[in-house]
């Protein structure tokens, strides 16, 4: 056998994030790669030190929750093609130590061979995204649960929308295993995580969450950061720009509308402008002037943040 068993945790416990810092989890390796909509590698990292990923509450529930629903559907459907289900566990690979696996449940494929099946749920607006096959981001954490286990092939069941479900066969890619899977996530656990050297940011919030910016200091970019910093001021200008233009055809548009609440055309609505109910909002003046003692008592500080600001041209 090709990987050890590991012990099993109540999924959010304290017990089960101390357990994924142990290893990169199949679901986290799209992240690593640049393929996941949304995990970034240093996401990934943080998660590694003890920083845990929020997910939403009501996502988690219902994700775990369908799990014996969409099971019992495929036993119901495909058990000839499939076979009978066990279920999950939780895998190390003795070759690759880093890599762990968590299939939501397994089946046999001959002797000593363990074939993983990964459960998924979806929206019914996200069911396009399915329709040429397994999405990369998914399909590469299968891939991770057949190089974990050995296993020559897996099965991936999703449900969109509540009510529609659909079974993928997803076989071993061993080009993709051997010359992406293992060297990518290889240099990611020892070049960040053991040499506890954070990735690059993904994003300018997580520059930010990375570098507070606690130090006066200032960096000479050079030739090459003084081009991006023509760039962006055009950028910022073609933007003011646009938004300007899109205005004006607004404009035009609510004065062809007038009163009306709908603009159609040859019967198809094009656009709708009805009235609401102005917002109510607390007037905060009011209050500190009249409350000053609850003011302060329920007023929060905020995180620091950094304000990123492009200078002018100054004279030389």
């Amino acid at each position: 056998m090709s990987y050890e068993i590991l012990p099993e945790y109540k999924q959010d416990s304290d017990q089960w994030h101390e357990a994924r810092q142990q290893g990169i989890g199949a679901s986290e390796v799209a992240a690593i790669l640049g393929l996941s909509p949304w995990q970034t590698p240093l996401g990934v990292y943080m998660s590694k030190k003890g920083i845990r990923n929020e997910i939403p509450e009501n996502l988690a529930f219902f994700g775990h929750a369908l799990e014996t629903p969409i099971a019992q559907w495929i036993e119901h459907k495909h058990r000839s093609e499939v076979g009978p289900l066990s279920g999950g566990f939780s895998a190390r690979s003795i070759e690759w130590p880093w890599l762990t696996a968590t299939p939501d449940r397994a089946t046999t494929g001959g002797p000593d061979t363990v074939i993983p099946i990964e459960i998924k749920t979806s929206s019914a607006y996200s069911k396009e995204s399915w329709s040429e096959g397994v999405p990369l981001y998914y399909a590469t954490q299968v891939q991770t649960q057949l190089a974990v286990l050995g296993a020559p092939f897996g099965w991936l069941a999703v449900l969109h929308g509540g009510n529609t479900p659909e079974l993928f066969r997803v076989e071993r890619d061993d080009d993709f295993i051997d010359n992406h899977l293992i060297t990518k996530t290889r240099a990611f656990w020892e070049e960040h995580v053991l040499a506890n050297i954070p990735p690059e940011p993904s994003t300018s919030a997580e520059a930010v969450e990375l570098w507070p910016g606690d130090t006066e200091l200032s960096v000479d970019g050079g030739e090459g950061l003084y081009e991006l910093w023509g760039a962006y001021g055009l950028m910022q200008a073609e933007q003011v720009d646009l938004s300007q233009r899109l205005d004006g055809v607004k404009l035009e548009l609510q004065k062809a509308m007038q009163d009306a609440t709908e603009l159609t055309y040859g019967g198809q609505v094009l656009f709708t402008w009805k009235p609401r109910a102005g917002a109510k909002r607390l007037d905060t003046s009011a209050l500190k002037t009249a409350h000053p003692d609850i003011v302060a008592e329920f007023t929060k500080q905020g995180e620091p943040t950094r304000t990123f600001l492009r200078k002018k041209a100054t004279d030389k």
